[in-house]
């Protein structure tokens, strides 16, 4: 197996993009973990979940998503 390339990138612009891209987000949290993209029902998901938590003063006391066994919820 070869040696990972390094690659330089700025901080600030690859912060901005894993705030609103979960597959960039994972595959600098988790790169051995994250191989392929993520689907479009879990991308809907995240992207609710970033929309709810990005809306300063608005509480969801009773916000649920319910995801099948084999999703990786606890990673």
């Amino acid at each position: 197996m070869s040696e990972p390339k390094s690659v330089v990138v700025n901080r600030e612009e690859l912060l901005e993009v894993m705030q609103t891209d979960a597959d960039a987000f994972a595959s600098v949290v988790l790169p051995e973990v994250h191989t392929i993209k993520f689907p479009p029902i879990l991308l809907s998901f995240w992207a609710a979940l970033i929309d709810a938590s990005s809306k300063v003063g608005r509480v969801f006391p009773k916000l649920a998503i319910g995801i099948p066994r084999g999703h990786g919820k606890s990673t």
